[in-house]
């Protein structure tokens, strides 16, 4: 049933897959019969001034940035695999324009230079030197490791050495893109140049203080029905602030009634009976990880014992207390129903001191050579050799300058097989060894007590899902809506008429891959971008979410409207109507309260109007706010601009209107070092350059976006 289910919701999917399959295959061969030239057109993901930008170069460079991101260990679920995607669009595009710029200004990067950046120990690109596995354990650049890497994918019966090479390679591009680039930014910054009025500006911004009184009538104090708006008022601010409200891309607008799909009350009764049903088991297994493991439960095994109060859950006092041996349960905690074993009880202690010598196996030392060493050193430890000094000669850990000595920690706060052979395996005085992934250690236990009793606790956690009926059944629901509202004025009414929320999604761009509240719905987006204003999709959509856990999906069904389709430019009055009235109004009320702000003094402005008067101190040009105000960017730069004891005229602001009064100026000065005053004046121009310099080329020129073009939903 579940499998018919989710066919009826992609029959038109799968149609397309098996169809696009044929296609496929019938291309592959037509470009291998054709020996791969000129047979078949490259798919566009776009262009740039008109030149195509390859689909399949941008996505070899998806394949780069995901598999980058993997072998980093990096978990990958739908929002970062769309993040990657967006990133690695932005990077194909910047390096073409990149591009054709270094290129006209005849910069590059020869075979010679590019080869010091790998080799020469003076001029190594800051990405070589930084690169953790051509580092000696100082942290510095260690040449040797640097060439054993290189050996390491040269030899052929390195089953990884294929993978190595293209990763290799991909490095060794990226370094000469970033030298490149870097040429291209040192030529802009040294164009840049702060004569001595710009760096004297740039010092009094900075410098210059005020303290102020002032009066604030905020706009909320006049009811909105004290101003009337028209069109014409709507119209003649969206065409004098058109730069606010232009956009350069279309955006469209959806409606949608949501179906959520949860666990029923017998997909509860389920999961209880579920942790019921394996209560005998769960009592007499003998290898408890497995069974958790192979349960999947929710509650993950590591084999800790809890002292009082480490154990979270409402059942921790009812558990720690029964004796050994005892199932608990099943309790509902946290979304899922559980059952708690008590495995076994032991005195331990709650904190521990301890010492260490860690050998770390590296490129200059295998993991037999480092174990032998180990057991040299413990064999030495055991004849009486002072571990304080092996420690400091020979430990590759962080507490070698302190004779190997970590001082106290407290119990279950180290790594799991640490914690385990410290706190529960040995006693004070012992010396043993272990591997981590730090390396092979030597430890000895200086001082442990064990002082309180630890309580070994097992969980088997089955978490609620709901089943495969209760989604058809939610799908079933969501489709009978759906064949009875084929417009969007259907869709609001029969949504009224069934009591359900019509939610709204706006701004989205034809790449957008989220939905705000719902979550990663690209194919969604898809669809609003191939559909007509006022239509209503033809198929419900699910939007799934992975459990917290690992469990299954959950989600919901939803039904979309396309209500609006805002055109690149500038939009209709229509589409950002809401947005403006607020402006327009404010605009209103700022007339009527600038109209009972008068007087010669502020304490007689403050009088007409009915307000205080109020003190700021400190304000600057170049602040990031006024104290007590907040960002009122037209009253700071008012104040920047006023003498002291002058009273200003009604400044109209973006919360309120503003009537000021000077009180005190400090005044900057001149600077005292006018070169230090140019450097930090060039500083400031310089922040974020290659970002300013980028969007400035990408917005001369011509970049339209077409991978929307060839997605499905």
């Amino acid at each position: 049933m579940a499998i018919i289910g989710k066919i009826r919701e992609r029959v038109g999917l799968l149609v397309f897959i098996i169809a696009l399959a044929i296609v496929a295959f019938l291309l592959m061969d037509a470009l291998s019969s054709s020996g791969g030239g000129g047979g078949v057109q490259q798919q566009s993901a776009g262009t740039l001034n008109g030149e195509p930008l390859s689909y399949n170069e941008y996505n070899a460079r998806v394949d780069q940035l995901t598999n980058n991101y993997r072998l980093q260990g990096q978990p990958m679920d739908d929002a970062t695999t769309y993040r990657l995607r967006e990133q690695a669009w932005d990077a194909y595009v910047e390096e073409k324009i990149s591009n054709a710029e270094t290129k006209k200004l005849g910069l590059s990067v020869t075979n010679e230079e590019l080869r010091s950046l790998f080799l020469d120990p003076n001029n190594l690109h800051p990405t070589v030197k930084s690169t953790a596995i051509f580092q000696d354990e100082s942290g510095n650049f260690n040449p040797d490791r640097f060439k054993a890497y290189i050996r390491s994918f040269s030899d052929e019966n390195n089953p990884q050495a294929a993978q190595q090479r293209q990763i290799w390679k991909n490095f060794e591009q990226g370094v000469e893109r970033s030298q490149l680039q870097d040429k291209y930014s040192t030529l802009i910054s040294k164009a840049i140049y702060a004569p001595a009025f710009m760096a004297t500006q740039d010092y009094t911004d900075k410098n210059k203080k005020a303290n102020v009184k002032y009066i604030q009538y905020p706009y909320t104090d006049i009811n909105d029905d004290e101003v009337s708006i028209s069109d014409g008022d709507l119209n003649s601010y969206l065409k004098a602030n058109a730069t606010d409200f232009e956009q350069d891309q279309e955006t469209r607008e959806i409606e949608y009634v949501s179906f959520s799909v949860k666990p029923s009350k017998e997909d509860s009764l389920a999961s209880k009976d579920y942790v019921i049903n394996n209560v005998e088991r769960f009592k007499s297994v003998e290898n408890v990880t497995s069974f958790i493991n192979v349960n999947n439960s929710t509650d993950p095994y590591t084999g800790m014992y809890f002292l009082p109060g480490q154990f979270t859950s409402s059942e921790a006092d009812a558990i720690y207390n029964a004796p050994v041996g005892t199932i608990h349960g099943p309790y509902y905690e946290g979304g899922a129903w559980k059952i708690a074993r008590v495995v076994d009880k032991k005195m331990i202690a709650d904190s521990a001191s301890y010492r260490i010598i860690t050998i770390a196996p590296k490129a200059t030392l295998s993991l037999e050579a480092a174990q032998k060493k180990v057991d040299s050193l413990k064999t030495a430890l055991n004849n009486g050799a002072d571990f304080e000094s092996l420690a400091s000669q020979f430990s590759d850990d962080s507490s070698k300058e302190n004779g190997g000595n970590k001082g106290y920690v407290k119990v279950n706060t180290l790594p799991v097989d640490m914690n385990a052979a410290i706190f529960y395996d040995n006693k004070a005085g012992d010396i043993f060894t272990i591997n981590t992934q730090q390396g092979l250690n030597i430890i000895e236990i200086t001082d442990m007590v064990p002082s309180q009793e630890g309580v070994q606790i097992a969980v088997l956690g089955n978490e609620i899902l709901y089943s495969e009926e209760t989604r058809d059944n939610v799908f079933r629901e969501a489709s009978n809506f759906l064949s009875g509202a084929k417009t969007l004025d259907e869709l609001r009414e029969n949504a009224a008429g069934a009591n359900l929320t019509v939610q709204k999604a706006s701004d989205l761009t034809a790449n957008s891959y989220e939905i705000p509240n719902l979550g990663v719905a690209q194919d969604v987006v898809t669809w609003a971008f191939k559909a007509d204003k006022g239509s209503v999709c033809e198929k419900t959509f699910f939007i799934s979410k992975k459990s917290p856990t690992g469990g299954a999906e959950t989600g919901l069904f939803m039904v979309p409207a396309l209500s609006n389709v805002k055109a690149a430019g500038l939009p209709s009055l229509a589409s950002v109507r809401s947005q403006i009235e607020s402006k327009v109004r404010n605009e209103k009320k700022a007339a009527i309260i600038e109209g009972k702000m008068t007087g010669a003094s502020l304490d007689a402005i403050a009088s007409a109007s009915g307000k205080t008067v109020k003190d700021a101190n400190d304000i600057s040009f170049q602040g990031a706010s006024i104290p007590g105000i907040g960002v009122e960017p037209k009253l700071q730069a008012a104040i920047a601009s006023m003498e002291a004891n002058a009273v200003s005229k009604p400044i109209a602001g973006e919360r309120g209107v503003y009537v000021v009064q000077v009180t005190n100026v400090t005044d900057a000065g001149t600077p005292a070092d006018m070169n230090l005053a140019k450097q930090t004046a060039v500083q400031s121009l310089r922040q974020n350059v290659n970002r300013k310099v980028m969007n400035a080329l990408t917005d001369a020129l011509d970049v339209e976006d077409k991978r929307h073009e060839v997605r499905t939903y």
